[in-house]
Parts: C-alpha cells; structure tokens; sequence
C-alpha cells in the first residue's frame, strides 16, 4: 500500500458517513435525547418510591411507557439498516437503546422478585 492510498484510507475513515438515511438517524437521536431525561428521572423515581406501593406502581408504568418508546426508536434503526445497510452512528444508537432496555428489564425484574402486593393501587 503506498503512502497515498494509506492517506486517503485515513481521510475516508475520518469523514463523517454520508447516507441517505442520515437525516433520519439524526432525528431518531433528537427523540431519544427527549426520552432520555424522562428516562433518568423514572429511574430514580424508582428506587426513591421503592417503599411506596402505589408510587412504586405508577413509576413502573412509565418506565413501561418509556421501554416502549426505546423500542420503538430501535425498529425504526433496524427498517434504516434494512433500507441502507449499517452504519456506524446507526449500531451504537442501537447499542445505547439495547443498554437502557437492559436496565429497564432489570428493574421489572426486581420489581416482581419483590413479592409484595404492589400491583394496580385500588382507588
């Protein structure tokens, strides 16, 4: 390999991705920058309500709301891989959406291993 093509290699490597489905990555990434806030406000609700049943409650609920938005942000990652091919900005968005529903995942866990009445508060 010469100098020049090592170089241009380098140059190609360094120049952010051009694809068509950019603008949609982009806007995939603005909406789970929103989610994201509800995301660490929900998770900390959690374990300051962990003793309140019915706080406990509501705060599952949206963290259910929540995953449900992180999955839904991850299909439309997957229809632009399908439709475009990967990308490197598409795989991690789909790394950091797999991290948050692993956590999620793990706090209904624990959730339900708590065996105490904590479901649906009677009104």
């Amino acid at each position: 390999m010469t100098e020049i093509t090592a170089s241009a290699d380098l140059q190609k490597c360094a120049e952010p991705e051009d694809k068509p489905s950019q603008p949609a990555v982009l806007e995939i990434i603005e909406e789970l920058e929103k989610i994201h806030g509800y995301f660490e406000s929900f998770s900390i609700a959690y374990y300051m309500n962990k003793h309140k049943a019915e706080e406990l409650y509501k705060t599952m609920v949206r963290l259910k709301r929540i995953r449900d938005e992180f999955e839904k942000q991850k299909e439309r990652c997957v229809d632009l891989i399908k439709r475009d091919g990967e990308s490197q900005i598409i795989l991690d968005v789909i790394e950091y959406i797999d991290d948050a529903l692993h956590y999620i995942r793990c706090l209904q866990d624990e959730y339900i291993m708590q065996g105490v009445d904590k479901k649906k508060p009677m009104h």
